[in-house]
């Protein structure tokens, strides 16, 4: 049985400001960390956009699937994958309507 340690108190020493040179650090961190996440979102929508016109879709499903992998919770991933698993259903059901309507075939 997993029994619980008893919560220590806080301290309640005033929090030291930081500096102007380490607040100008921290925001500039901020910034490059906030324009790669963009840049790298747009490096997966237009790269799974090009292979699934291309009709690579498990080429595609692949790749978004590792970016999931990194990112679980980014939205642009996500919306990618639905994409992906949408144009795999619209490629079969669009390749089972040309086996039935050429060569009489049931899909």
């Amino acid at each position: 049985m997993y029994t619980h340690e008893p919560v220590k108190p806080c301290s309640h020493e005033p929090v030291k400001p930081c500096s102007h040179e380490t607040m100008k650090k921290a925001l500039f961190i901020l910034f490059l960390l906030g324009n790669t996440c963009l840049i790298f979102n747009q490096s997966i929508i237009e790269d799974a956009t090009a292979l699934v016109k291309a009709e690579r879709l498990g080429e595609a499903e692949d790749l978004v699937n590792r970016y999931l992998l990194k990112a679980p919770l980014n939205i642009d991933a996500i919306m990618m994958k639905g994409n992906v698993v949408l144009s795999e259903y619209l490629y079969e059901a669009r390749l089972k309507g040309y086996l039935h309507r050429y060569f009489h075939i049931e899909g």
